[in-house]
């Protein structure tokens, strides 16, 4: 039984899709209250609730499972969310492994992120092996990953055999306002501006399948990056725009620019009680150029990963009609 946390996410509820057509038992960990937006494809006796924030409601489906996929966590760059983030991403994912020492587990595969892939500022490419402190200052998004990676280590040398998966920016149709759907959306808008650096991408089919092979193998005991390739943001909007009949962003931001995008979003977050769109830390990223070195990943599984053509065309075809109702 393959026992999945964050079941309505993006990559969780992918996952029970692939899983359900491939007839692998598997039951999706969701919260009360949650969205099933995502999930309208699954048998409703695959989904189960419970909350990292109470362990206790996690550990009868726990008691049933030979393999955990913790896909569960807070992806914010909003400060407000800090808080949040730090109990569900460190404590919630401390709690979990806890857990799952007390039983037979033959895997826990962790949902980590590049974000908590330390960098230099003399490299162009990052690999498993770059170490904490990096040069350059991290999101405290990547922080609370980077924790999260500390306790799933630990439970490691206490005898739980892990597997922890670096995904770049998983591109796929979630949520409107949620993971990189809010890239799709920013263009849908029609939205002026766009940033000078590289999108590191993934498109969610290819990372589901690298999750699914690590399901069905025997390796355990190691870490990866997984990344599809690169693209500019520019030519990534442009080929948004192309696939919704947009018009494309056509302005370089400048960093006077990027400040008072700053402020006008932070404006509207408190006018809307939306998240904003544009932060400190998405406007640092927007700048980067760094590379995410894949290569330990594919001498063990072989795939070949979708173009962004592909994976954009996909993408915009599926959020379309979200986009317009």
């Amino acid at each position: 039984m393959v026992i999945i946390t964050g079941a309505s996410g993006l990559v969780g509820s992918y996952l029970c899709i692939q899983l359900q057509k491939k007839n692998i038992p598997f039951k999706g960990i969701i919260r009360k209250g949650s969205s099933l937006h995502l999930l309208q494809e699954i048998h409703p006796e695959n989904l189960v609730y419970g909350d990292l924030l109470e362990p206790e409601s996690l550990e009868e489906h726990l008691a049933e499972a030979s393999i955990i996929v913790h896909s569960a966590a807070i992806i914010s760059f909003d400060p407000t969310d800090y808080p949040l983030m730090n109990q569900v991403n460190i404590e919630g994912t401390r709690d979990l492994v806890n857990l799952a020492l007390k039983y037979p587990i033959k895997k826990f595969i962790h949902i980590s992120s590049i974000s908590a892939i330390p960098l230099n500022k003399s490299e162009d490419i990052a690999t498993e092996k770059n170490t904490w402190p990096g040069s350059s200052q991290p999101s405290q998004y990547g922080v609370t990953k980077f924790h999260s990676e500390v306790e799933v280590m630990r439970a490691n040398a206490e005898g739980l055999p892990t597997i922890i998966l670096n995904p770049v920016t998983i591109l796929g149709p979630g949520e409107e306002n949620r993971s990189s759907t809010r890239l799709f959306h920013y263009v849908w808008e029609e939205k002026k501006f766009y940033t000078a650096g590289n999108l590191n991408f993934l498109d969610l089919r290819d990372f589901v399948e690298v999750i699914i092979t690590f399901i069905e193998n025997d390796i355990v005991n190691e870490k990866f990056i997984v990344n599809g390739g690169q693209i500019s943001y520019f030519d990534f909007f442009k080929m948004i725009a192309k696939y919704f009949n947009k018009k494309a962003p056509t302005i370089k931001a400048t960093p006077f620019m990027l400040e008072i995008a700053l402020f006008i979003e932070w404006f509207k977050s408190k006018i809307t009680g939306r998240p904003p769109l544009v932060t400190r830390e998405t406007a640092m990223r927007g700048n980067s150029n760094v590379i995410y070195d894949t290569s330990k990943l594919l001498k063990v599984v072989p795939i070949s990963f979708r173009s962004i053509d592909d994976t954009v065309k996909w993408t915009c075809s599926e959020l379309k009609n979200d986009f317009e109702n």
